[in-house]
């Protein structure tokens, strides 16, 4: 009888793990700290971590929705604000008073030409700059020979630039003088330049079936160049009003996204939340659900923040699941700290046990090892019966 009580004790074991791994008196409620996606629960971290994450957030904010069209653009010189410089009469290049990317003034000398007439010294004479901006290349160079009219430098005004955007055919009805665009180029990324169209050519280019618009770009510290590309993003249509946060904010994949938002006035404790978008433009994505306005979003470091481990959910009514006895309440603050590290070592015991026993019965060992003790279950189960049958017969 005990070695069939010892092998139905074992059987318990194995089919009801969980039951048999809390200790008595001291039951800790489950809690569940995201949903089966991932999502959810509050994400903790210290202040230093805050810091090694690069968090930031910005609020919720209402504001209407702009209906973007995308084009590729590239910065070119506004024709107006361009000069070349050439020479006057034949000679040589004596000498060269500027370099190229420097900026000069509207009468400053550049370069001077000493002519192939005869004369001790020949007779010589200097070119002064027709406009004020920055010299973009020379095309001579000391001591080389220069004809009437050949070109010498050019100048280009680049406090204002033209975005030359390029339209395919489905996209010239959407476009029209006076429409606000804004700019992206590779060199800044994190920059917006904005403009307003000003001009659309007259006809489409007959090999590449495209239409040029050109847009005029405020350019005061000259970040912008000659030459460098990007995206434009022309606004054809204000939608709207509505909750929106920067696209930024967003992560995870289609059907499933999210953001963090901030839960505490300090910045540490931030919860992982399933939203649902709606319409967007080139700066910012409309929350139809999942965030409200004036909740602060994390917009960097939200990707790190996804794999940070220290996840909790609060229980209904505060704590953290269980009950310390009467007078818990009363309890010193060296008793908490003391009570609190039980706790914690307690837990972790807990979940190492309820861990490690069904990960062993999960493994091949496991299995046959169940199998064998269940059958012994049966088979004892059956003797007994079998035994206390012949007993009853003989009586």
């Amino acid at each position: 009888m005990k070695n069939r009580l010892l092998v139905i004790a074992l059987a318990a074991a194995c089919f009801f793990p969980d039951q048999l791994s809390a200790g008595p008196g001291h039951a800790h409620a489950e809690v569940s700290s995201s949903n089966s996606d991932g999502t959810g629960g509050i994400i903790n971290v210290t202040k230093q971590g805050k810091i090694n994450l690069g968090i930031e957030t910005v609020e919720a904010e209402i504001t209407s929705i702009e209906k973007t069209l995308q084009t590729v653009v590239e910065i070119v010189p506004v024709p107006t604000r361009t000069a070349a410089l050439s020479s006057r009469i034949p000679g040589k290049v004596k000498s060269i008073h500027t370099v190229s990317g420097q900026l000069v003034k509207k009468g400053q000398a550049l370069v001077t030409i000493e002519s192939f007439q005869a004369g001790n010294p020949p007779p010589s004479i200097s070119y002064d700059s027709p406009i004020s901006g920055t010299i973009t290349h020379w095309d001579a160079e000391v001591g080389e020979s220069v004809e009437p009219n050949g070109h010498l430098a050019e100048i280009v005004d680049l406090s204002e630039v033209f975005a030359e955007i390029t339209l395919f055919e489905g996209q010239i009805r959407h476009v029209e003088t006076g429409q606000n665009v804004r700019i992206y180029v590779e060199s800044y990324p994190d920059e917006t330049f904005e403009g307003t169209i000003e001009l659309i050519d007259g006809k489409l280019d007959p090999e590449t079936r495209v239409l040029k618009a050109y847009a005029t770009i405020k350019n005061p510290n000259r970040k912008l160049r000659p030459h460098m590309r990007g995206r434009g993003y022309i606004i054809t249509e204000q939608l709207d009003a509505a909750i929106v946060i920067p696209h930024r904010a967003i992560t995870g994949d289609p059907g499933n996204l999210f953001a963090f938002v901030q839960t505490d006035e300090d910045g540490l404790k931030y919860e992982q939340r399933k939203i649902v978008i709606g319409a967007k433009d080139d700066r910012v994505t409309e929350i139809i659900e999942g965030v409200l306005y004036g909740e602060s979003v994390v917009t960097s470091g939200n990707y790190q923040l996804q794999f940070v481990e220290d996840r909790s959910a609060i229980p209904a009514g505060g704590g953290h699941g269980h009950d310390h006895g009467p007078g818990g309440e009363h309890l010193t603050e060296e008793d908490k700290i003391a009570h609190s590290e039980s706790d914690a070592t307690e837990e972790t015991a807990s979940t190492s046990s309820r861990a490690t026993l069904p990960s062993a019965i999960d493994s091949p060992f496991g299995r046959i090892a169940l199998l064998i003790l269940a059958g012994s279950l049966i088979l004892n189960v059956v003797i007994g019966s079998l035994y206390f049958k012949t007993r009853r017969s003989s009586c």
